[in-house]
C-alpha cells in the first residue's frame, strides 16, 4: 500500500515464475534491522521480498536438506535483540535462521525429553525487557534458555486455564499478558502465578484471536476476539484483597431440608438453631445419608469462587470445587464423631483458610451401643466358659488314651534321633571295617598258630557283623531320604526264594533245626527287586533261626492268591506277646526276653524289612502266640501297574551270588577244646580258681585267652549256669 497514492501493487503467485511469491496466503511478515522483508505462507514456505525488482527468494523444506527450514507452513517470526531470526511453525516446532549462511536449527517437541519444546505449533514468539524469551505454542506456555537450549513449560496443571496461546504482551510493571482460547491472563514471571479473567469480568468473550494484539504508547493494552476487542490499561485493575467469609447455609437429609425446630418427618427437632449458627449435629445411623450446602460472602464475581472441603475422621485430603457446586453428599458414615469444614476464595484466589466448620454425631444403632457391647461381652464370655467345661470334660476323657499312646510317640521320635545319628556315623564306619577284614583274613591265611587264628577269626566274624548292621543303617537313611530307588524286574520268584532258603541249610543243621521251603507252584513271576527281595527273606529267616530252639523247625511257603503272591515265614520259636505285636516294626525297639543277649538282635531287621515291603507296593503282617512261634506273612502285588514306569528296569543276564552265609550266620558254637578237663581244673591247688560268666562266647573265650596262665579258669554262660 503507498499511503502518498492511496494504491495498492499486489504481489501474487505466478506458477510460470520461479521468482514470484511461492504462495498466496500470507500467514505473517516482519521486517528486519536491516530493512529486509520476510513474508510466511501456507505451503510455500519462506520468502524474502527484494525491494529492488520485486522478486522473492524461497526458503523451503528439503528432506534431503537437515539445514533447511523442517515446515512449509510457518506461521510466526521474531527477531530478537541479539540479532538472531526467530521461525514458529505449523507443526514442526520453533527454526533459528542463520540469514548469512542461509542454515534453520531446528527445535521440536521429544515425549521423551522434559526439555524440549512442549508442542511443535507455533502461534507467537516474543522477548520480554528482562530478556526473557518466550514461545506460545497449541500446548501452552514455554520459556526459552537460549544459553542452554531448553524449555520451561507452563500448562494446565501450573494455572493457565487454556493451553492455546494466541498473543504475549508485556506492561510497564514486567507482567505478561496472554490471550488463549478460554480468557486472558496475567503472569508475572518472578512468582510464576497465573490471574484469569473472563467474560465474567468484562472480556469481549473467552475466545480471542491469534496474533490480534498491541500494546499503544500509553501502556494500554489491546487484543482482539471473536466479538471485538478488548482494551484497558493494566494499572486500571485492581486486585480483591477482601477475604471473604464462609458459611454453611443449609443442610439437608435425603435431599429434604431440615427445618429449624421440630421436624415431622423425622419425629424429632434436629436443628434448634438456623444452620448458620449451630455447631454440633446429632444424628441417628437411619439419617446417615446428609448433604450440606455452603457459600462465600464476596459478590464481585461470585460465580468465580473457589471453595474446598473435608469430612475429618472421614477424608485426609481437601477436596476442590467452584461456585457451580457449592455442596456435598455423605452417604453410609460409620457412627462416630466427624468435623464438617469448608474454606474459600473470591474471584482473585485469596483463600480464607478458616472457612466455616460443624461437628456432625452419628450415633450406632441400640445393637452397636457400649450396654449391647457389653451384653455381646457377658454373652461371648458365658460362650466361652460352657465350651471351656465341656471340652475340659473331653480332655479328661482323652487324657488316659492320649497317655498310652504318648510312650509311643517318643520311642518313635527316638527311633528317628537314633537313625539320624547312627546313619551319619555308619559311612565312618565302613573304611576302618575294610581295614579290620583284610588283615584279619590275612592273619587267618598265614598264621600256623592255632590261638592266633581263633582270635583273629574273632576279629573277622565280629567285624562281618558289624559291616551288616552298617549297611542295615544305611539302607533306612537311603529309604528316609528317599533315595533307595525301586529298581524291579520280572523274576520266577519260587526260583530265588528257594535259593535264599537253601542258602540257609549248614546254618539249620548245625543249630539242628528243621529247614522247609513248600510251594506248589513252579513258576510265580512277580516284579521284584531281586536285591532287595534277598534282604527281606534273609532278615526274616535270621529273626527265625534267633529264636527258634534246636530241634526246632522254620519253613518258607510260598502261594499265589487272586492279585497277590504271598510268602510265609514260620517257626516255633518262642513268639511274641500279643501286646507287643504292634511294635515289632518300630526301629531299635526289641521284644525277645532270652536270659541270654548271644541271639539278640539290634532292632533294625523287621523295621528294615518293612520298608523294603512298601517299597515294592506290598504288604507284611504278623501272627504270633507267645511260647508257639511266629509267622510273617508277606503280600507282593502281581503285575507292572501299580509300579513306576522308572521303576522297572530289564532283567540282569548275570544271576547273583545267593546270599554270603558268614555274613547273616549267627556265630556258631565252637568245639571246646581245653586242656584239661573241668574236675583237673579244680583240682589243681597252684593257681587261684577263677569262674567267668559271659553270655557272648567270643568274649568269654577272649578273656579266658588272657587269664588261663596265670588262673584256673571255669566257664559258665549265663548267670544261672554259674
Amino acid at each position: 500500500f503507498d499511503r502518498a497514492t492511496e494504491t495498492f501493487t499486489n504481489f501474487k503467485n505466478d506458477p510460470t515464475d520461479p521468482r514470484s511469491l511461492s504462495y498466496d496466503i500470507i500467514l505473517d511478515i516482519h521486517e528486519d534491522r536491516y530493512g529486509t522483508i520476510w513474508i510466511c505462507t501456507y505451503g510455500g514456505g519462506l520468502n524474502k521480498y527484494n525491494r529492488e525488482n520485486n522478486t522473492f527468494s524461497h526458503y523451503t523444506y528439503d528432506p534431503s536438506d537437515p539445514t533447511t527450514l523442517n515446515d512449509n507452513r510457518p506461521r510466526s517470526m521474531y527477531e530478537d535483540r541479539l540479532g538472531n531470526f526467530w521461525i514458529g511453525t505449523w507443526s514442526g516446532g520453533l527454526n533459528k535462521f542463520d540469514r548469512e549462511k542461509n542454515q534453520f536449527t531446528h527445535f521440536v517437541h521429544d515425549p521423551n525429553n522434559l526439555e524440549s519444546i512442549s508442542n511443535n505449533f507455533i502461534y507467537i514468539i516474543y522477548e520480554d525487557n528482562s530478556g526473557n524469551f518466550w514461545i506460545g505454542t497449541d500446548g501452552g506456555l514455554n520459556k526459552f534458555d537460549r544459553e542452554k537450549e531448553v524449555f520451561k513449560h507452563y500448562r494446565s496443571s501450573e494455572g493457565i486455564p487454556n493451553e492455546s496461546i494466541y498473543g504475549i504482551l508485556e506492561d510497564d510493571r514486567g507482567n505478561l499478558w496472554i490471550s488463549t482460547n478460554y480468557g486472558l491472563n496475567k503472569f508475572d514471571p518472578l512468582t510464576e502465578i497465573f490471574r484469569n479473567y473472563d467474560a465474567a469480568d468484562g472480556l469481549q468473550d473467552n475466545d480471542f484471536a491469534p496474533h490480534s494484539y498491541f500494546k499503544t504508547k500509553t501502556g494500554e493494552l489491546i487484543f482482539g476476539g471473536l466479538y471485538g476487542f478488548n482494551i484497558f490499561h493494566p494499572d486500571s485493575l485492581k486486585d480483591n484483597f477482601h477475604i471473604p467469609p464462609v458459611v454453611i447455609t443449609d443442610f439437608q437429609i435425603f435431599n429434604e431440608s431440615v427445618p429449624v425446630g421440630y421436624y415431622e418427618k423425622r419425629e424429632r427437632t434436629i436443628l434448634s438453631n438456623s444452620i448458620t449458627e449451630t455447631d454440633e449435629l446429632e444424628l441417628t445411623h437411619e439419617e446417615k445419608v446428609f448433604s450440606i450446602e455452603f457459600a462465600a460472602l464476596d459478590f464481585h464475581a461470585p460465580e468465580k469462587n473457589k471453595y474446598a472441603y473435608k469430612m475429618e475422621g472421614f477424608e485426609e485430603n481437601w477436596n476442590y470445587t467452584d461456585a457451580d457446586r457449592r455442596f456435598v453428599t455423605y452417604t453410609n458414615l460409620d457412627p462416630g464423631d466427624y468435623t464438617f469444614r469448608v474454606k474459600a476464595s473470591n474471584n482473585h484466589g485469596l483463600w480464607n483458610e478458616e472457612g466455616a466448620s460443624i461437628k456432625i454425631i452419628i450415633l450406632p444403632p441400640w445393637w452397636a451401643t457400649t450396654w449391647a457391647y457389653l451384653a455381646y461381652a457377658l454373652l461371648i464370655i458365658g460362650t466361652i466358659y460352657f465350651f471351656w467345661r465341656t471340652q475340659l470334660r473331653r480332655i479328661r476323657i482323652k487324657h488316659d488314651y492320649e497317655m498310652s499312646k504318648f510312650e509311643a510317640k517318643k520311642m518313635h521320635e527316638v527311633d528317628e534321633l537314633k537313625s539320624r545319628f547312627f546313619a551319619n556315623i555308619s559311612h565312618e564306619f565302613r573304611t576302618p571295617l575294610t581295614l579290620i577284614f583284610g588283615p584279619a583274613k590275612d592273619i587267618i591265611d598265614m598264621s600256623s598258630n592255632s590261638k592266633i587264628k581263633e582270635n583273629a577269626g574273632i576279629i573277622k566274624r565280629n567285624a562281618t557283623r558289624l559291616y551288616g548292621l552298617v549297611n542295615q543303617l544305611l539302607d533306612l537313611s537311603k529309604l528316609e531320604a528317599g533315595n533307595m530307588k525301586l529298581e524291579a524286574s520280572e523274576q520266577n520268584i519260587i526260583t530265588l526264594l528257594k535259593g535264599y532258603v537253601l542258602s540257609f541249610s549248614s546254618l539249620a543243621e548245625r543249630k539242628k533245626i528243621t529247614l522247609k521251603f513248600n510251594s506248589i507252584e513252579d513258576n510265580l513271576n512277580v516284579f521284584v527287586d531281586e536285591e532287595k527281595l534277598e534282604k527281606i527273606v534273609s532278615n526274616l529267616l535270621s529273626n527265625a533261626f534267633k529264636f527258634t530252639p534246636e530241634g526246632g523247625m522254620i519253613e518258607c511257603t510260598v502261594n499265589k492268591l487272586d492279585s497277590y503272591a504271598e510268602i510265609r515265614v514260620e517257626d516255633c520259636g518262642i513268639g511274641i506277646a500279643k501286646e507287643r505285636l504292634d511294635k515289632i516294626f518300630d526301629r531299635f525297639y526289641q521284644v525277645d526276653g532270652s536270659h541270654t543277649r548271644e541271639s539278640e538282635g539290634t532292632g533294625i531287621g523287621l523295621s528294615l524289612t518293612k520298608e523294603l515291603v512298601e517299597l515294592h507296593k506290598g504288604k507284611i503282617e504278623v501272627e504270633s502266640e507267645y511260647g508257639k512261634g511266629t509267622t510273617f506273612k508277606i503280600l507282593l502285588p502281581l503285575g507292572k501297574e501299580h509300579l513306576k514306569p522308572e521303576q522297572i528296569v530289564e532283567r540282569d543276564t548275570v544271576e547273583k551270588t545267593n546270599v554270603v552265609e558268614e555274613e547273616i550266620e549267627l556265630i556258631p558254637e565252637r568245639e571246646k577244646v581245653k586242656e584239661k578237663s573241668e574236675i583237673d581244673v579244680i583240682i589243681d591247688t597252684q593257681k587261684p580258681l577263677l569262674l567267668i560268666v559271659e553270655d557272648n562266647t567270643d568274649v568269654r573265650k577272649y578273656i579266658a585267652s588272657h587269664l588261663e596262665k596265670e588262673y584256673r579258669i571255669l566257664e559258665a554262660s549265663n548267670g544261672e549256669e554259674g
